[in-house]
């Protein structure tokens, strides 16, 4: 009797063991039948632990890193909508918050075509330039909606130390529109012919003796369709290079000799004439312009000051 007892509790606690040991199995096995979808616990060693924690670490430093780009975005952006604009806030590209406003107001008023800025394009160009106002008022608008593009403002950047600033896009669209109508602009300061070949002497970076050449030879100049500076670095540009190749420009003989002899004192004709030899004089001009055209043009605007000083004495 004793024996059976003891057999009995033996294998109770066997079964008790054992029931432990499996209990999780079984769990397991129920569980995938009965909720598939349940998630369940995994363990994980010591480098498994360690790499979660370093991939959470890491979500963290990039998501507080991103905080100011989000801070610079419109709301369509973070809306999920994408404007033209939506590139250039999340490269940080506007200077300020006004710019940013000035951009925005250009990008609502293209489903109107109708922008205030063509006035403030037709007023810096009308500082140096003379026009028909109403014949570039109906122009102005329709350029504007076509010049607004992502990769005109690329440009810009490109330009403007990548910046979006609204003086600079007013400057930049100044210089474009010019060039779109060059035929319909005057210079308040030069001739026409005059204008274009300082244009195409500026625009141009190699092969200036051939430019030269072909201004002193009256050749047909084709100016390029567009060229991308600043409004005020082109002018600046421009005049720069009116004082550097003045002594190759004709001579107006008329007005030089009218000049003269409207000086009746001898000093001050005398002093016109050495400020005339000290630009005009073969020997004042850049070696670095050095051709058989360009002496000839030179020679002969010289003997031209020469001549009519020696005729009104």
């Amino acid at each position: 009797m004793l024996p059976k007892i003891i057999s009995n509790i033996t294998l109770a606690f066997i079964a008790i063991i054992l029931a432990y040991m499996l209990a999780p199995l079984f769990k397991e096995f129920f569980d995938g039948i009965f909720n598939p979808h349940k998630k369940t616990n995994k363990s994980h060693s010591k480098e498994e632990f360690d790499e979660m924690v370093r991939r959470k670490i890491e979500r963290m430093s990039i998501s507080g890193s991103s905080a100011p780009a989000e801070s610079q975005s419109s709301k369509s952006t973070k809306s999920g909508h994408r404007t033209l604009l939506s590139y250039f806030e999340e490269k940080q590209m506007f200077a300020s918050e006004e710019d940013l406003k000035f951009f925005q107001g250009l990008l609502s008023s293209l489903q109107w075509g109708d922008f205030k800025e063509g006035e403030e394009i037709l007023n810096r160009l009308r500082k140096d330039y003379k026009f028909d106002k109403e014949e570039l008022n109906a122009l102005i608008n329709p350029f504007i909606k076509q010049f607004f593009t992502k990769d005109e403002l690329l440009k810009l950047g490109k330009i403007n130390q990548s910046k979006l600033t609204k003086e600079a896009f007013i400057s930049y669209a100044t210089t474009m529109f010019l060039f779109q109508n060059l035929d319909r602009i005057e210079h308040k300061r030069y001739e026409n012919n005059v204008h274009i070949f300082l244009i195409n002497y500026s625009t141009k970076s190699t092969n200036h003796v051939g430019v030269l050449e072909s201004f002193i030879k009256d050749e047909l100049i084709t100016l390029p369709k567009r060229y991308e500076a600043l409004f005020e670095s082109f002018t600046k540009k421009i005049n720069a290079s009116y004082d550097e190749l003045f002594a190759i420009l004709p001579i107006d003989e008329s007005k030089l000799t009218v000049e003269f002899s409207s000086l009746k004192d001898e000093s001050d004709r005398k002093k016109k004439y050495k400020k005339l030899v000290q630009t005009y004089h073969p020997d004042k001009w850049s070696t670095k312009f050095k051709s058989k055209i360009i002496d000839d043009r030179l020679n002969e605007n010289f003997n031209k000051i020469q001549n009519i000083y020696n005729k009104t004495k």
